[in-house]
């Protein structure tokens, strides 16, 4: 099985702290994702590991800021 993935990197600032996102999406393959693009935020000791997929790697890019955006204000 081959999969084909492309890479987008958006760096994303959230408060003091510079935040990396690495999206990819599905070019071909058997992969079974919800939607073509995906980012994957892994755990950390104030949050559990969270993916999120989208139609676009801007629309996954704006839930992951969103995401990490109310997890600063939490705290």
């Amino acid at each position: 099985m081959c999969i084909i993935l492309q890479e987008y990197r958006y760096v994303v600032q959230i408060g003091n702290e510079k935040h990396i996102f690495r999206i990819e999406e599905l070019v071909s393959g058997n992969a079974i994702w919800k939607e073509k693009f995906r980012l994957q935020i892994p755990a950390a000791f104030d949050r559990e590991a969270k993916t999120f997929y989208g139609r676009s790697a801007t629309e996954v890019a704006k839930l992951g800021a969103d995401f990490l955006a109310h997890r600063e204000l939490e705290s």
